[in-house]
């Protein structure tokens, strides 16, 4: 019966619905963002205030490293917060509530993904897919963690999930020509493009989506022309938002990704070094296969940031597994009797397959950093439920199965705002500010040299010092003055030319784990 009304439901109501949802989703993001608490990060200490404010301020080739090996990233993914900074520092919980809509935009394009992929299942089923899809792939770990972080994961990963729900729809809609199909692999393409030229750790996503769209060419859903347009997609846009600062770099530096790939690149500025975090990739592929249990399985898993306890991304990979056995079985059955092989899996499930797979080993041996899978996180809530829907007919059996996944997974979830040993839910956030950032500057002479000295992040108050002052970070994780490049040659030069003022502010090692 209830099937039966929700079949009958006029394209005006779920679109009423959805447009409810979105504002929903909106409000619900802004709020949970606000409950959190205005973020205080080593990362936004370290980079992310300072980048864009040295950028908007022309300051690269006044200072040197004062944000140390992360002063030189493009600072364009941090323009939005640098905005909202000038504009709004003085309203910490309006700040806070903005910052949360990219979580908000990101579960209206799970429940897009998820609705579009469920369109073959029964009316119920599918309302009861896309609900569950949602609660469970927005409570994951490091989801919740980073909501209204100034740490972009979010906002790259909103660009990627916009990519897969573009692609989603036209193979679950390849009837509808209203908008050319080659345009909406071009589009899709250019958001996926985005984040990999904004945060060089999602080139391996896109990578995993691109690889997922060739999936479909092979196994002829789509034309080769789709894969074309959607590789030119996202060879416009990365080129669109990352050229710039390339040749800034390379301007400055003589390597366009200064100082990564300096192996490569042997820029003089900087050891010949590549500078890549490569302390948490696994030895070997049973390693790799099992990283995401250490999640449960360890008080400290080896993936960076503080402990968390998430079952998301193992389930996923269990599932994943299963199904494909389960298929090839299914498969060589059928040909050993001769009888239909009655399992018909979704393409758009597949290519989601497909895109998980191959980010995630791409991801884990180049990086093995969580939050840079937040997206897999979020996805690994389809890949868990949907074969339930396509394996278990009987509704009561479902329905008892589906209950129990997702109360273990809400209930054995523990984010990265909570820190056991300080006993604090909101780690790593404020709430009493009265400004979101809120620094007491010294005060130093005009045309002084600073000198930002140790590992510690202290770039974030330049902003509010003198601008007539040259910071320099030195003895942290990119400059030590027993290096031997032009860069410490430029800084000895700094000193023995300079006349005025000279200030070294040294970090408190026990500053990493500080509000400020």
């Amino acid at each position: 019966m209830l099937n039966n009304i929700l079949k009958n439901w006029s394209k005006y109501s779920v679109r009423t619905i959805f447009i409810t949802f979105c504002l929903a989703a909106l409000i619900f993001s802004g709020l949970i963002s606000m409950l959190i608490g205005s973020d205080s990060s080593w990362d936004l200490r370290n980079y992310h205030l300072y980048n864009p404010y040295a950028f908007v301020e022309d300051r690269i080739a006044i200072d040197i490293a004062p944000a140390q090996l992360q002063s030189y990233p493009t600072p364009l993914a941090d323009l939005p917060f640098y905005l909202l900074f000038t504009l709004l520092n003085d309203h910490p919980r309006t700040m806070t509530f903005i910052l949360g809509f990219s979580y908000g935009i990101c579960l209206i394009l799970l429940g897009l993904i998820a609705f579009q992929l469920a369109h073959l299942l029964q009316p119920l089923q599918r309302w009861v897919f896309t609900g569950l899809v949602i609660i469970i792939g927005s409570s994951g770990a490091a989801t919740v963690g980073l909501i209204g972080s100034t740490v972009n994961e979010m906002p790259m990963t909103m660009f990627l999930l916009a990519s897969m729900a573009m692609i989603i729809y036209r193979i679950t809609h390849r009837g509808n020509q209203s908008i050319n199909p080659l345009l909406t692999f071009f589009i899709a393409g250019m958001l996926a493009g985005i984040p990999a030229g904004l945060k060089p750790t999602y080139g391996i996503l896109a990578f995993g989506i691109g690889m997922g769209v060739v999936w479909l060419f092979i196994i002829r859903t789509l034309p080769f022309s789709a894969v074309v347009a959607c590789a030119l997609g996202m060879f416009v846009s990365f080129l669109a938002v990352s050229v710039y600062w390339m040749l800034t770099l390379y301007e400055q530096f003589g390597n366009p990704l200064f100082p990564y790939f300096n192996d490569i690149f042997k820029s003089s500025m900087a050891k010949v070094n590549r500078f890549a975090d490569t302390r948490f990739i696994p030895g070997n592929l049973s390693d790799a296969l099992l990283l995401p249990f250490t999640l449960w399985t360890k008080e400290h898993p080896p993936m960076g940031g503080p402990p968390i306890r998430d079952l998301r991304v193992g389930l996923a990979i269990i599932s994943v597994t299963g199904m494909l056995l389960f298929a090839v079985i299914k498969y060589a059955r059928s040909k050993i009797t001769h009888t239909s092989n009655n399992l018909r899996i979704n393409n758009g499930f597949s290519f989601l397959v497909c895109v998980f797979v191959v980010s995630y080993f791409l991801w884990v041996y180049s990086y093995a950093i969580y939050r840079y899978i937040l997206v897999l996180e979020i996805l690994s809530s389809i890949l868990i439920i949907y074969p339930l829907f396509l394996l278990v007919r009987r509704p009561l059996a479902q329905y008892f199965m589906l209950t129990v996944l997702s109360l273990t997974l809400l209930l054995t979830t523990i984010p990265n705002t909570w820190n056991t040993e300080a006993r604090m839910f909101f780690y790593g956030r404020n709430h009493d500010n009265e400004k979101y950032i809120d620094v007491n500057a010294p005060e130093v002479e005009d045309n002084s040299l600073v000198f930002l000295v140790g590992p510690d992040p202290m770039a974030f108050f330049i902003p509010f010092m003198n601008p007539s002052a040259r910071f320099i970070g030195i003895h942290n994780n990119f400059l030590s003055l027993n290096d031997t490049n032009a860069t410490i040659d430029k800084i000895h030069d700094l000193v023995a030319e300079h006349d005025g003022e000279i200030y070294a502010f040294i970090s408190n090692p026990g500053s990493r784990h500080n509000n400020s």
